[in-house]
């Protein structure tokens, strides 16, 4: 479960506001203008940047850290170090690239010396300043602001030093690994726990010895005087230093493996739940198993119950079978199938019975669980019992008839479907939609066309509209022209297919045969006095050009 960052982030775009007051402030002179003369309204603008809390902009503001105007530079300082801040350690790599590419060409920033780097800071300890210094396109720059960060010991560098192991220059790749090394004790456990995700980084990162770092790093966080601080992670707020502090505290000595993996499974993230249900269940011993697996079966998080029934039928298959059934009318399908795979291994149980007592006795949720489950185990005898619940007056019970009665072998309930195409509930449309798509080439467009013209629905005309969509092309092009003109919340849609069917490579496709042609020719005399003249001019040229062919 240890987080790995991804190769590339995507970053959030910069807000409409902040872009407006980056403009004022880029466009008020060329960039030594506002430099050297800078103002109170400079100022102001600085100020303003940086209380929109958007760290992408930070680039465009490198030139300000080295005004003339010490009240600029200030100002710059203050914003630019506040925006950096908001930034998580795992962010910083993709700052240290937007900083080289997307600086101004020229400037300021980009012409900085290693001798200049004071220019910037305030104070030798200005973790901040050098560590955007390190950022620097400049490889003596780099090296100057990394030399000046060797001595802090705050922790607060380590990141910045992180980074710089995977720089493209060896010597600075070295800088930074003597400096990494010497950190490697428990004081600074803490530090780089926090910062694991850019350890974790470096796997992804090409040139030098990566692994070894990585871990002893590891070694590192696993030693006994590390128990304290894993634990007090483990119970952090934050998300990714929990899932860190888990996969090492799993492996760390006289920590206990099986009582880590017992808060693992209580903890709120579904990630880590799973992750520990995964161990704990294969390793917990087998008197604690069926109370485990019946407790991890009633988790909210679909992965952790299905591993739950997957451990106590492989390791204890003959005490299982009272867990899979209660799993049989779980609400989730993946869940239900899992069960009645297990079930179906150990023999002797009619999973479809099963269904239809439940149905018989049981309402709500579970109801309609039952109903989704005999469409899957039942068989066509079953339709009755099922089509019975078309009419319940839940949507989420005609859904679940709906989708039991498209499961159903040898049924084809194409009817039954139309009719909830028709539904007030949006739900209940869409699941007929659903139902009906395998089924499309039996259904006469004439019916669709029907639905879309009287039904004033819109979730209705939409549904009709898609399945429309499905029939085969020269099937559906005479319904596709009523509808561009006839029916008004789908007629621009419509429309534009007729458009994307002029336009496209006919040629390639089957040709129509002469009774769809006449179809099409008929319905497009018929629509004639509202059709646009010169789509109705296209569209007859179109049928011609086919009939020639």
């Amino acid at each position: 479960i240890l987080p790995m960052p991804e190769q590339s982030m995507k970053p959030k775009p910069i807000s409409t506001s902040t872009r407006d007051t980056l403009q004022q402030l880029l466009n008020s002179g060329s960039i030594w203008d506002r430099i050297l003369n800078g103002s109170g309204k400079t100022i102001a603008l600085l100020e303003e940047l940086g209380e929109c809390n958007e760290p992408s902009i930070i680039p465009q503001l490198l030139d300000y850290l080295l005004a003339s105007s010490g009240a600029v530079k200030r100002a710059a300082r203050k914003t630019v170090g506040h925006l950096l801040l908001l930034l998580p350690p795992i962010r910083l790599p993709e700052m240290s690239l937007k900083v080289r590419q997307d600086s101004n060409w020229q400037g300021p920033w980009v012409e900085m010396k290693p001798d200049q780097i004071d220019d910037i800071i305030e104070g030798d300890e200005d973790v901040l300043m050098l560590g955007l210094a390190s950022f620097h396109g400049d490889g003596y720059v780099r090296e100057a602001a990394m030399r000046k960060l060797l001595p802090i010991r705050s922790g607060a560098e380590l990141p910045f030093l992180l980074i710089r192991l995977s720089d493209w220059v060896p010597p600075l790749q070295a800088l930074a690994r003597g400096a990494i090394e010497s950190r490697l004790n428990p004081e600074y456990a803490n530090f780089f726990l926090t910062n694991f995700q850019l350890v974790s980084r470096l796997q992804l990162c090409r040139g030098g010895d990566h692994g070894s770092i990585i871990e002893q790093v590891r070694t590192l966080l696993k030693r006994p005087e590390c128990r304290t601080l894993l634990l007090d992670k483990i119970a952090s707020g934050d998300r990714d230093l929990r899932n860190i502090a888990f996969a090492l505290a799993v492996e760390t000595e006289n920590l206990g493996r099986l009582s880590v993996l017992r808060l693992a499974v209580r903890d709120p993230d579904p990630v880590i739940r799973f992750w520990g249900a995964s161990l704990l269940l294969l390793e917990a011993e087998m008197l604690e198993l069926p109370t485990l697996a019946s407790e991890l079966a009633r988790d909210p998080y679909m992965p952790v119950r299905r591993a739950s029934l997957d451990a106590l039928a492989q390791r204890l298959p003959d005490s299982s079978s009272e867990i899979l059934v209660q799993a049989l009318c779980d609400k989730n399908q993946a869940i239900r199938e899992t069960a009645r795979f297990h079930l179906a291994k150990l023999g002797g149980f009619d999973v479809a019975d099963f269904y239809r007592q439940q149905i018989r006795s049981v309402a709500g949720s579970q109801l309609a669980a039952a109903i989704r489950g005999l469409g899957a185990a039942g068989s066509a005898v079953d339709a009755v019992l099922i089509r019975s619940f078309l009419d319940a007056k839940q949507p989420f019970i005609k859904k679940a008839a709906i989708c039991a009665l498209a499961k159903l072998p040898g049924e084809k309930a194409s009817q039954d479907f139309i009719v909830a195409l028709g539904d007030a509930s949006p739900g209940v449309s869409k699941e007929a939609s659903k139902a009906l798509i395998p089924l499309v080439r039996r259904i006469d467009p004439d019916v669709l066309f029907r639905l879309l013209l009287f039904n004033q629905v819109d979730h209705v005309r939409r549904n009709a509209f898609l399945l429309v969509t499905r029939l085969d092309k020269w099937v559906s092009l005479p319904t596709m022209i009523r509808i561009g003109f006839n029916v008004s919340n789908v007629a621009l849609p419509a429309r534009d297919y007729l458009h994307a069917l002029l336009q496209s490579a006919t040629r390639a496709y089957a040709r129509p045969t002469g009774p769809q042609l006449d179809a099409a020719q008929s319905v497009l005399v018929s629509v004639s006095a509202t059709i646009d003249a010169r789509l109705h001019s296209e569209l007859a040229a179109f049928l011609v050009e086919l009939r020639k062919s």
